[in-house]
């Protein structure tokens, strides 16, 4: 979590900001094998054991797969969403992308380049069940297609798309606080 602290010092003037590393990231232990939805009830698991509601959800990348899987689990919990650079298989990498995972994994049998070649299976039909307010964002030359970017915002009735001009997959999060130029606004927004 230490590459949004820029972010996160910015954002923390007005709001009480929690950073989670998942499994087998930063400090927590790295599993044999990765599942998105374990990871989405971690997520749950942390709002459930600080009494955690009304909470504004932001993900980015895997993230923002948990972040959307942990919503249509329990919306109830959260107020909004942010999905940064979501996706809802990995088809919806782009072939670059997903050739530079397959030949990681087969060099290193990373369990955590197996997760994105196998999940998620996420299906559209399942979007339209989320009533909170969702800010899709991506960057202008993300590694997420656009297409499934855009099927995203499309499915889930109450989004908004922000494409970030001129940033890729993680420039405008990581070690910045560009973001907060969106975020904030989509925050108080009622």
């Amino acid at each position: 979590h230490e590459m949004y602290d820029v972010l996160a010092e910015d954002l923390s003037c007005d709001y009480t900001v929690y950073l989670m590393d998942t499994r087998g990231h930063g400090a927590s232990a790295t599993p044999k094998e990765f599942h998105y939805s374990q990871m989405a009830e971690d997520v749950l698991a942390l709002c459930h054991a600080l009494s955690l509601s009304d909470t504004i959800l932001v993900g980015y990348s895997d993230g923002a797969i948990m972040a959307l899987m942990a919503v249509l689990k329990e919306e109830s919990l959260f107020k909004k969403l942010v999905l940064c650079g979501a996706n809802l298989s990995p088809a919806g990498l782009s072939h670059s992308l997903l050739h530079q995972i397959k030949k990681e994994y087969k060099k290193t049998g990373d369990p955590l380049k197996n997760l994105m070649l196998q999940e998620p299976h996420i299906e559209p039909d399942s979007l339209p069940s989320i009533s909170i307010p969702v800010l899709v964002v991506a960057g202008e030359k993300d590694c997420i297609r656009k297409k499934e970017t855009l099927s995203i915002a499309r499915h889930i009735p109450r989004s908004t798309l922000h494409i970030v001009q001129g940033e890729d997959h993680g420039s405008y999060l990581t070690h910045t606080a560009m973001a907060a130029s969106f975020l904030r606004p989509f925050f108080l927004e009622q």
